[in-house]
């Protein structure tokens, strides 16, 4: 990948600046900053500190409720949608006569036919 064309002037700036970065006290400070070693949860001499958090499942409970919740609405939208769409075809579904597993094969049959 280039990013100057061949025998640009800026090549010339840009490498000078990036050496003089990286041999200057601005990368020690920056790499100081951003990848020094500091204390993480993943630190043994934390572990048994009282101001150590840990994720559990127990974490995320409202997640799985709301996305459950979520989940379930969705579903109970589509079935209303698609019972409504087909209202026509369950209608002979009224009978008497016929069975409740007629009537799910005759819905199954419609839905496989979407």
């Amino acid at each position: 990948m280039q990013v100057f064309q061949k025998g640009s002037l800026l090549t010339r700036d840009f490498s000078k600046a990036i050496t003089l970065l990286q041999e200057g006290d601005d990368m020690r400070h920056i790499d100081n900053k951003w990848f020094s070693k500091k204390a993480s949860c993943s630190n043994p001499q934390n572990a048994g500190s009282s101001n150590s958090v840990t994720l559990s499942l127990d974490s995320f409970w409202g997640l799985f409720l709301i996305a459950g919740f979520a989940s379930s609405l969705a579903l109970l939208i589509f079935a209303a949608m698609f019972l409504y769409e087909h209202r026509y075809t369950t209608w002979i579904c009224h009978d008497p006569g016929i069975s409740f597993s007629r009537i799910i094969r005759v819905i199954l049959r419609a839905y496989d036919q979407m």
